[in-house]
């Protein structure tokens, strides 16, 4: 019996490989991904996250569609180090774009970063969002151990009674349609 059968190698990782190949993936051998690396300690492929950048985002203002200049996708590329896991969604029917990260770098840090390296339009995206306050009070607090500031504590008021009165609004409004059971 011909132990190579039971490899890792050849039971999940060439089926693997081979399937993505077929999907139209490309495959890179481990040696290259090392090269384009730089280290073990970098896990981007630096060139690759480049193209697929510039490929892929796009954005559009005033009605026309706009690429990333190549100065921002270098920004964005640098901007990585810092933040080890990130989410951007974007809502098309408010037309909002919502960022989400998890990493070692600041808030503060952050907005500047992404102040320097985002259209100014979509800046103020950010703060309009209530949970931004929320998870700011939260980072603050657990975090830091500071106290938030008075304006952190008034936003989070200000959206606590906004969605109560939004909430007591429908149910007014609806409150015949409710099955009350007693």
């Amino acid at each position: 019996m011909n132990s190579d059968l039971y490899l890792e190698k050849n039971i999940s990782q060439q089926p693997a490989i081979d399937l993505l190949t077929a999907m139209g993936y490309t495959y890179i051998s481990p040696a290259d991904c090392d090269k384009q690396r730089g280290s073990r300690y970098h896990v981007l492929l630096r060139d690759i996250l480049r193209g697929q950048l510039r490929r892929l985002n796009r954005y559009v203002y005033a009605g026309a569609e706009n690429e990333f200049s190549a100065a921002n996708i270098e920004r964005a590329m640098e901007d990585i180090e810092g933040i080890s896991r990130a989410c951007c969604i974007f809502d098309e029917k408010k037309s909002k774009l919502y960022g989400f990260y998890v990493g070692e770098i600041e808030k503060k840090e952050l907005h500047h970063r992404m102040s320097s390296s985002l259209p100014p339009f979509m800046v103020p995206v950010i703060k309009l969002n209530p949970l931004y306050h929320y998870i700011n009070c939260m980072r603050c607090l657990v975090m830091y151990g500071t106290v938030p500031g008075p304006n952190t504590w008034f936003a989070c008021i200000v959206c606590a009674v906004g969605m109560m009165v939004v909430g007591l609004a429908a149910f007014r409004k609806l409150q015949r349609n409710f099955i009350l059971y007693l």
